[in-house]
């Protein structure tokens, strides 16, 4: 899995001067700077996560979106890459700018791990393209990609769109974040009427397996899920594929991993469900699954999910 972290986390808002966002007054940010109960919780976890295996990406710092004259959405190359050293520094000097000394250090270089992230409201990718190409990045997030599409480079970089998946009677969909299924079950409100969980947690298990099924019966493009969190956002990625094994279907994987050798992207134009030809043009890829793979897969989506 990937965790995008946003730089500010990490930062106590005692320090926020040392934060000068694009655009934007010194120490300004659209989410809130944390306690440093938090910032130890969020430290542990960022622990824990890596040494487990997961990718730590970054979603920035700020998250200013909007039209705003200050929302990402207007940065240049050279404002980005200034927001992407300021988040670096706020990770790699968490220390100096906490002054806790009751915790091991992270286990990473931050410098050498962040190789992709996630805009704020995924906006601002086109210029920040040039920069994470600069810096050698490796993919990035930050693009509404409609249907499931296999992954394409732009600007040299991977681009891993957040897909739209089925949910309710919304004809276009749900993007496939929990942010957005709240926005639509409770309009924006954590506070809904404890009634309705069972029936909103069945709507988004729904509306998951309705979109791993939908590209797993169509061109096999991986699935992709995002979930927000008070340390940033996660996002996990799998692969409908159809051979069977003994063990769970694939489960979710980092972004940095993907490779065209592990997939049949071959940076051509995307593939939409029901296109043709499909990713490896074969009648076996084209095939429906059997019905033990399909069930399978399908519970185990209904416990990832739940």
């Amino acid at each position: 899995m990937t965790f995008f972290l946003s730089g500010l986390y990490l930062l106590p808002e005692s320090k926020k001067r040392l934060y000068r966002p694009p655009n934007n007054p010194v120490g300004a940010s659209d989410i809130d700077y944390l306690t440093d109960d938090h910032i130890k919780l969020t430290l542990k976890n960022l622990r824990a996560a890596w040494l487990e295996g997961h990718e730590i990406g970054t979603h920035f710092n700020g998250h200013f979106c909007g039209t705003g004259s200050g929302s990402v959405a207007h940065w240049t190359p050279a404002q980005w890459d200034s927001e992407i050293e300021q988040a670096m520094d706020f990770v790699t000097k968490w220390r100096t700018n906490t002054g806790f000394t009751d915790l091991d250090p992270l286990p990473f270089d931050y410098s050498k791990e962040l190789v992709g992230a996630r805009t704020p409201c995924l906006l601002g990718q086109e210029n920040l393209l040039p920069t994470a190409k600069k810096r050698g990045w490796r993919y990035d997030a930050s693009s509404p990609g409609g249907l499931q599409v296999w992954p394409t480079k732009k600007q040299g970089i991977w681009d891993f769109p957040l897909q739209s998946i089925p949910f309710g009677n919304l004809p276009a969909g749900v993007l496939s974040m929990d942010y957005n299924m709240l926005y639509n079950q409770s309009q924006n409100s954590t506070k809904g009427p404890p009634a309705n969980y069972p029936r909103w947690r069945k709507q988004a298990a729904d509306a998951y397996i309705a979109g791993f099924q939908r590209a797993y019966e169509t061109n096999r493009a991986p699935s992709s899920s995002a979930t927000t969190s008070s340390s940033g956002t996660a996002a996990s990625t799998w692969t409908p594929s159809k051979t069977r094994s003994s063990t769970s279907p694939t489960r979710s994987t980092r972004m940095s991993d993907w490779s065209p050798s592990a997939s049949c992207a071959t940076g051509s134009t995307p593939r939409t469900p029901r296109s043709s030809p499909t990713c490896a043009n074969s009648a076996s890829d084209n095939s429906s699954p059997d019905a033990a793979d399909r069930a399978e897969r399908t519970q185990w989506l209904i416990n990832t999910a739940m």
